[in-house]
C-alpha cells in the first residue's frame, strides 16, 4: 500500500454517480404509479436533478409538492 497517497475525489463522477442513481429511483417510482400519476411525474427530471440554489421561486415550489407526494424521491 502507499501509505503517503491522498484520496481524491472527481466532481465530475460524483456528480454523474448521484444523477444516475436519483434517474434510476425516479423509474422506479415511475414504473409504480398509476397513469394519471405518471402524467405529474413526467417531464420534472431536471426538476429533481438541478440543484436547489438554481430554481426559481415557482419550480422551487414544484419541487417541495413532488418531495410531498413522492416520499422516494426525497
Amino acid at each position: 500500500m502507499i501509505p503517503q497517497a491522498q484520496i481524491v475525489y472527481d466532481h465530475f463522477h460524483v456528480i454523474k454517480l448521484m444523477n444516475e442513481r436519483m434517474d434510476a429511483l425516479r423509474r422506479k417510482t415511475m414504473n409504480e404509479l398509476a397513469e394519471e400519476q405518471k402524467k405529474e411525474l413526467k417531464g420534472k427530471r431536471y426538476l429533481l436533478l438541478r440543484g436547489q440554489e438554481n430554481l426559481t421561486p415557482n419550480a422551487e415550489e414544484d419541487l417541495q409538492k413532488l418531495r410531498l407526494q413522492y416520499k422516494d424521491l426525497v
